[in-house]
């Protein structure tokens, strides 16, 4: 049965958030692995500044042994 509006004050929008939700589960997910990654993995610019690294980064450069 058809349903007639007589006051169309309310306008509903909706949009389709799947795809994104997903890639952002995506992205968090690669996010944590790289984390959490034993190897050093470094991020840097094309100019070849640092910009961040990992755990894995961190403990190596950071218990570097002091040579006597």
């Amino acid at each position: 049965m058809p349903v007639a509006f007589l006051d169309w004050r309310v306008v509903i929008v909706t949009a389709e958030i799947t795809a994104q939700k997903r890639m952002e589960e995506k992205a968090a997910q690669f996010a944590a692995v790289v984390q959490s990654s034993e190897h050093i993995i470094i991020g840097k610019t094309l100019d070849g500044i640092v910009t961040s690294w990992n755990r894995g980064a961190q403990k190596k450069f950071t218990a570097i042994p002091k040579v006597k």
